[in-house]
């Protein structure tokens, strides 16, 4: 089931976040957004345990997604397209066009699931990760058009 995030899903969405993540959202950082008004974070729950989660920021028409992860054990299981598909929902309900993602340049599996969602490459930010230093690619996807539909 994918629904949007409660309270009592703080700890799991950290939990997979610190994770996927060296530079991870903690527990503070998702009570912080979950109940902003202009901040998304949807759940996917199978059998009680949530295994993915997307965060997702948005103003006018325009979105970004700063954090999205499924749980190591769950991938290759369509819960990431499942994610974007209900996070492309809720932007048309609230009337964002564009979504905005960075992503490590060598992260080859995230790209590939971005660019089979409707994400383009746009631009890139040079050493913008740590930890290893690495460049962004900026991926775009247009939402109600062909792209993200």
């Amino acid at each position: 089931m994918i629904r949007r995030a409660e309270v009592s899903d703080i700890l799991a969405i950290a939990e997979i976040s610190e994770t996927n993540f060296r530079d991870g959202w903690n527990a503070d950082d998702i009570a912080g957004t979950i109940d902003q008004t202009q901040a998304r974070v949807i759940v996917y729950e199978d059998a009680g345990e949530i295994l993915g989660y997307v965060i997702f920021y948005f103003a006018a028409d325009e979105g970004e997604i700063p954090s999205i992860a499924v749980r190591t054990e769950a991938r290759r299981r369509g819960i990431g397209s499942a994610l974007l598909a209900a996070l492309f929902e809720e932007a048309r309900a609230l009337r964002v066009r564009k979504i905005f993602l960075e992503v490590r340049e060598h992260n080859a599996p995230a790209q590939a699931l971005y660019r089979k969602n409707g994400f383009l490459y746009v631009g890139e930010r040079r050493k913008f990760y740590s930890e290893p230093a690495e460049d962004a690619h900026i991926l775009l996807c247009t939402v109600g058009g062909s792209a993200g539909s």
